[in-house]
């Protein structure tokens, strides 16, 4: 998972700004305060938000027939203050900006979503151009918690029709800034790096924006296979094909849950596209329950129908290694004896079996390297 910054306020009501702890929202400090029972107060949200990124000349002009104001940059101005707001809070000037996506920020990353969820939480101000040397500009947009302009200008349609025109950017900073004079809290957004015309490249994050949860961002996962499942066939019916066309059955409780009244069966055309993840790649640096992997997993994509594991056995017989294992990630069915257990492939003496995990032991971790499989969410 994307690793952000701490989200406890400091008495100015800042963003901490230090790494946290591994999957969560505090850094160790502000962790161990509010697991001996203090109460650690969150970073509020900006009262307003600069979303910033390169156009192009035309598009630019386009943007200033229909209103957009040019916004000259004078350096010496900037400068002093910086200067200014970094000292009034104790801070070294040009450090006065927390990386809310810590120092590497996002890669590959779509902003299509984030302002549909900006408008419906900010109201949209104005659009400024500020020129640049090579004759591109930079657009801003400002968005304001209070009412401070009239959205759905002409303008505004026409910036939100250009995005969608980009289907990611290279690199994407989120800034949480000290208050300003009047004490507002200000964000800003950079997105760098939009691609030459006629190129693509896979899609890693989806950036997203709430009042209440502030920023975040979704990991896409690249699609490994498109699997059609067939109608109507059983587990039973799946276990007389394995045992009919000789193929491997790792364990007794895979056989058993094929069995089972808990078996969901396919019963209208469905075509998936699966994505294969490590655990670590979810977001977990240790062993990790499998019902926690699972639960994890239905945050960034779907949970595969039973089908899915007897259905691989002829699909990816090539691609698993000797003794590599992946794992199912589905919802679990109950054994015969009470226990429950998902499908799992492994490839044992150059036979693919159908195998089972989590049966035996409910809390057993996975090792940050298993792979699991998933669908891809729509």
């Amino acid at each position: 998972m994307v690793q952000i910054t701490c989200k406890a306020a400091n008495e100015y009501d800042v963003r901490c700004g230090t790494t946290t702890e591994q999957g969560g929202q505090f850094c160790p400090f502000h962790a161990a305060r509010q697991r001996s029972g203090h109460v650690v107060p969150l970073s509020p949200p900006p009262d307003e938000i600069v979303f910033g990124w390169g156009i192009g000349r035309k598009l630019g002009d386009q943007l200033l027939c229909l209103g957009a104001v040019i916004s000259q940059n004078d350096p010496e101005i900037k400068e002093r203050n910086s200067q200014e707001q970094a000292q009034s809070y104790g801070r070294v000037p040009y450090d006065d900006r927390n990386r809310v996506f810590v120092k590497e920020g996002l890669d590959h990353v779509s902003i299509l979503d984030v302002f549909t969820q900006m408008v419906n939480n900010y109201d949209v101000g104005e659009a400024h151009l500020r020129p640049k040397e090579n004759g591109m500009y930079g657009l801003y947009i400002k968005f304001f918690l209070r009412k401070k302009s009239q959205p759905n200008s002409p303008l505004l349609e026409h910036v939100f029709k250009s995005i969608k025109d980009v289907a990611n950017w290279r690199y994407c900073h989120v800034y949480d800034n000290p208050p300003k004079a009047n004490l507002q809290i200000l964000h800003i957004v950079e997105v760098v790096g939009r691609p030459q015309q006629g190129q693509s490249r896979p899609t890693r994050y989806v950036l997203t924006f709430s009042a209440t949860e502030g920023w975040g961002a979704q990991k896409c996962f690249p699609v490994w296979k498109t699997l059609e499942l067939p109608i109507g066939i059983t587990g039973a019916d799946y276990l007389r094909i394995i045992k009919k066309q000789q193929m491997g059955l790792g364990d007794y409780y895979a056989s058993d849950m094929l069995v089972q009244p808990g078996f969901k069966v396919v019963t209208k055309p469905t075509t998936l596209k699966l994505a294969v993840s490590t655990v670590e790649e979810l977001g977990f640096n240790q062993a990790t329950p499998i019902g926690d992997i699972l639960a994890r997993i239905q945050t960034v994509g779907q949970l595969c129908p039973h089908s899915v594991g007897p259905e691989l056995l002829h699909h990816v017989d090539a691609e698993l290694q000797e003794d590599q294992w992946l794992v199912i990630g589905m919802a679990p069915i109950t054994t015969h004896d009470n226990k429950k257990g998902i499908f799992a492939l492994h490839k044992e003496n150059r036979v693919l079996h159908l195998s089972s995990a989590g049966h035996s032991k409910p809390n057993l971790g996975l090792e940050p390297h298993h792979k699991f499989v998933f669908v891809v969410a729509n």
